[in-house]
């Protein structure tokens, strides 16, 4: 059964996970049944006794109570209008406290006791829920939640049907504080010969089978109870005597002329059901301590709140709403779908386009030469003061010029005669077709980004990759040359030796041993000062700029050729397809994905605690 919040808060934890499902879902919060932890504040255990009508609930109440305590007028007409609770005196405060909720609805009234021994047992009796006076069911309804325990009373008539089995499973409990109670016993000795068999022991064997009989009916209306919480009793005719007497009158024999065989069988049925009627009664009318009672309430406390947590996830397809978000955020089923939208193809076209806007061969020489240069300190100061004379000359030498790319537009993402924006509007038409059922439960297509902010996003980032391309197509030539040797790294400097210092200082010695004997040492050493002149020095430099010229035109015309081999090299395939396909994945397909992401996390966060409110 359910009660609304507003009288019964369930714990705070299972209303605030609750209350997130109904924001999620964009429902109502679910009424839960509650009331077991609010029987956590008093000792008593309250025992309500439950059932349709005409199954003798008055009479069991009185037999419990051994007392007349509930009218009992074979529950004709209106039946018990209102519950009756039989309480200790002492008790009388704190049944108060804890029905109080429910005198709004009927008044309770109140029979006292003063049976020490059961001061801390109650027990109520509740009218018939299938009463066709409305107000009982709702009386039932708004008591059962705060009792500790239940007597199921039902009779042949009425076992495990289908308004039972209902009004059963509403009424949440531990299933030890569960007992149902066949009254009427009396009533199955009306069948034709019942004590037919047996082997000998006809009543035992009628005892057997009834009790049989009870846990498969019981079972089927998925009710199933242990056989210690299982009873079979006539109420009305507990002492022997008075079930004898009562079969006598049924069978209309009240002399046990005609049935005189039987008398024997029926005495036996008669003691086996006060035996089971003095089990329940010191099941349920036995001291209870308020250790005891502490642990009865905390069970149902678990149970409730069990079955409440399981509720809320049926409530709100909890399961099937985490298995749908999952399959969206799946990463299978993202590439599916965007393969669907873009593909391969698509990808390896718009890398194509990017490639092809590469600047020109020549440029892309000049970057990679700048590159190679720098790992030659003399040559990258050349290169800097003269660099414009290596390219002209590289290029002389060089095939005919490149026309300079176009600038990266919106042509480039055009396929196939499709744009950008439509393949994006297809994507997202697509996404919530296919994801249409948890679309519509969750409302995600509120919270989808805009065709235009997706646009912009993929756009930026397909062209932050063509420059980047630039640099990798660079550094993947660069990385493929073969480190400068030593002798190499020395003829540079030999050069830049040689030819303004060494060069003159040994023509002037060398002329100095000649013409020895011939000059004075003075005259030998102005010819080598004048071999270092500034004149000569400068003709020093002269020549070997013109040779590092040379060495930087030869390096340029391989790095133009270099250049040339990668494009064709990489001109028949698409070296940034996977890279597209990412950051379309990253830059289109992700935002759109992304109010699914969080809808699962946050399902994901309230279903974890829903389990452990189960544990």
């Amino acid at each position: 059964m359910s009660q609304t919040q507003d009288i019964h808060p369930p714990p705070d934890s299972l209303d605030a996970v609750n209350a997130a499902l109904a924001d999620v879902f964009h429902v109502a919060p679910l009424s839960l049944t509650c009331g077991a932890a609010r029987a956590l504040g008093d000792s008593l255990v309250v025992c309500g006794i439950l059932g349709g009508k005409d199954v003798g609930k008055s009479t069991l109440i009185n037999a419990l109570a051994q007392r007349d305590v509930s009218v009992d007028d074979e529950e004709v007409g209106e039946g018990t209008r209102r519950p009756m609770a039989y309480v200790h005196r002492d008790a009388r405060p704190g049944v108060a406290t804890r029905l109080a909720a429910i005198e709004a609805i009927t008044p309770i009234d109140v029979t006292e006791h003063e049976a020490d021994a059961v001061r801390n047992v109650v027990l109520i009796d509740l009218p018939d829920f299938d009463s066709e006076f409305t107000d009982h069911q709702k009386q039932v309804k708004a008591v059962a939640p705060l009792l500790d325990r239940v007597l199921w009373v039902m009779t042949p008539r009425k076992v495990g049907d289908r308004l039972w089995a209902g009004m059963f499973r509403r009424v949440i409990k531990d299933p030890d504080n569960v007992h149902c109670v066949l009254n009427k016993l009396d009533e199955l000795l009306t069948d034709a010969d019942p004590f037919e068999g047996g082997n000998g022991h006809p009543a035992d064997a009628f005892w057997r089978s009834q009790h049989a009989w009870l846990a498969e009916s019981l079972a089927s209306a998925g009710c199933a109870q242990s056989d210690e919480h299982r009873f079979v009793i006539a109420a009305k005719y507990v002492p022997e005597d008075e079930f004898a007497a009562r079969i006598a009158w049924l069978w209309d024999d009240l002399d046990w002329e005609k049935y005189d065989e039987d008398r024997e069988s029926v005495v036996r049925v008669a003691r086996l059901a006060r035996r089971e009627f003095e089990r329940l009664r010191a099941a349920v009318m036995s001291p209870v301590s308020e250790e005891e009672a502490a642990q009865i309430k905390q069970a149902n406390e678990r149970v409730e709140r069990r079955v409440n947590a399981d509720a809320v996830r049926a409530h709100y397809r909890l399961d099937e709403s985490l298995e749908l978000l999952g399959g969206a955020c799946d990463a299978a089923y993202q590439q599916s779908l965007l393969n669907a939208g873009f593909g391969p193809e698509y990808c390896a076209a718009v890398g194509a386009k990017l490639f092809s806007r590469l600047p020109p061969t020549a440029e892309l020489a000049h970057e990679l030469l700048e590159r190679r240069v720098a790992d030659w300190p003399v040559l990258s100061v050349v290169y800097r003061l003269f660099g414009w004379l290596p390219r002209l000359l590289g290029r002389r030498f060089s095939s005919t010029a490149e026309a300079s790319p176009d600038r990266i537009g919106d042509d480039a993402f055009r396929i196939d005669g499709a744009s950008l924006p439509e393949r994006i509007d297809a994507l997202r038409s697509r996404l919530l077709d296919e994801q249409s059922v948890v679309v519509e439960r969750l409302r995600i297509a509120d919270d989808r980004p805009s065709t235009s902010d997706l646009v912009a996003q993929a756009a930026a980032a397909l062209a932050e990759l063509g420059a980047q391309m630039r640099e990798r197509f660079l550094e993947g030539i660069h990385g493929d040359q073969a480190p400068s040797k030593r002798w190499q790294r020395a003829a540079i400097w030999v050069v830049l030796i040689w030819f303004p210092l060494v060069q003159p200082v040994l023509e002037g010695v060398l002329e100095m041993a000649a013409l020895q004997g011939t000059l004075s040492v003075l005259h030998g050493l102005y010819r080598v000062v004048a071999a270092l002149g500034a004149a000569r020095l400068l003709a020093g430099l002269a020549v070997v700029a013109a040779v590092y010229v040379v060495i930087l035109t030869a390096m340029f015309t391989r790095a133009l050729r270099d250049v040339r081999t990668a494009r064709q090299a990489q001109s028949g395939e698409s070296p940034l397809a996977d890279r597209i396909d990412a950051v379309l994945l990253h830059e289109v397909l992700a935002p759109m994905i992304e109010p699914f992401r969080a809808a699962r996390d946050r399902l994901s966060g309230l279903a974890d605690k829903l389990s452990a409110m189960t544990q």
